[in-house]
């Protein structure tokens, strides 16, 4: 009773003696994975997320390792004290709060061990869905920064085409650094399992009153040149677009990208009831425009 206390031998938790399965779920449960409780995959502007998946941001071709993945910019959840006198997330190194739903990375959990490091890579970049807001010159540097074994991991992205890419689109040749993006893509990570989203909606909001085809023709050129690099992705698992004013083309985009496989996934193509009926949804060079891109050809089926 008196003596030296000795713990007995193999004692000591072994992370990997576990079968993968439990630890992966595990882990799933810590902010590096998609059932923590600041993911709101309810949230209707999260376009690439399931049930399965959880966004992630990225800035200056980095991870934001601390984040309200709701509010951007990043900023206090509002939920962290009932009073909301004083802000408890984790970014501001206040006090903590289990009501807190911001995001904080445990990258802490990269340096415990080989197997945990392996397990921790399989979560973050299979169970996230990489959100990045940047030029493709930048989002190639994001890419490059992953080893290699993580790229394969990696499952969803959300990649928003800005405003200042299109009103510059051929004068500073953005189509070939998309194109570069798409190659780089195809080269290194698993297309046959990755879910990909093309996010142009924040255009939008400056063409809500662009009535004239003259007006807002630059923006459908660019998207109809992106949409035509990204077909070098064919075996993509699943493609979403978001266009917002010509979301009459969305599904007809994805599927020049995917063919069959989109229709076998999502069903016929057919043109939507939208609130707005005004005719230049669509516009007439659109429906002049030769191939398979055409609006009403052998992308839609009749009933």
């Amino acid at each position: 009773m008196t003596g030296k206390y000795q713990a007995p031998l193999n004692s000591a938790f072994k992370w990997e003696e576990l079968p993968k399965e439990i630890r992966l779920q595990i882990l799933n449960y810590t902010h590096l994975g998609s059932q923590g409780n600041y993911n709101d995959n309810s949230d209707p502007a999260h376009a690439c997320l399931n049930e399965i998946e959880a966004q992630i941001c990225v800035e200056n071709h980095k991870l934001v390792r601390c984040y309200n993945p709701v509010a951007q910019p990043p900023t206090c959840c509002f939920r962290c004290t009932h009073a909301f006198a004083d802000c408890c997330c984790p970014q501001k190194h206040a006090a903590y709060s289990e009501l807190c739903t911001c995001r904080d990375l445990p990258m802490e959990l990269f340096s415990v061990s080989k197997h945990m490091y392996n397990d921790a890579i399989e979560i973050l970049y299979g169970r996230n869905c990489f959100d990045i807001a940047q030029d493709p010159v930048e989002i190639i540097k994001f890419l490059q920064n992953i080893p290699a074994a993580a790229l394969l991991c990696i499952r969803s992205l959300h990649l928003r085409v800005l405003e200042s890419q299109v009103c510059d689109w051929k004068e500073n040749n953005y189509l070939q650094d998309w194109k570069a993006l798409v190659q780089f893509i195809k080269e290194n990570l698993q297309i046959s399992r990755l879910s990909l989203t093309v996010d142009s909606e924040e255009i939008w909001d400056n063409l809500k009153w662009a009535y004239e085809q003259e007006t807002n023709k630059y923006y459908y050129d660019a998207m109809v040149e992106l949409a035509d690099a990204l077909t070098e992705l064919r075996g993509l698992h699943d493609m979403w677009f978001k266009m917002g004013w010509f979301r009459e083309l969305e599904k007809v985009f994805a599927h020049r990208i995917m063919g069959d496989k989109w229709v076998d996934r999502h069903g016929i193509i057919k043109p939507e009831n939208h609130e707005w009926n005004e005719p230049w949804i669509v516009h007439a060079y659109h429906e002049e425009r030769p191939g398979d891109l055409k609006i009403y050809s052998k992308n839609y089926y009749e009933d």
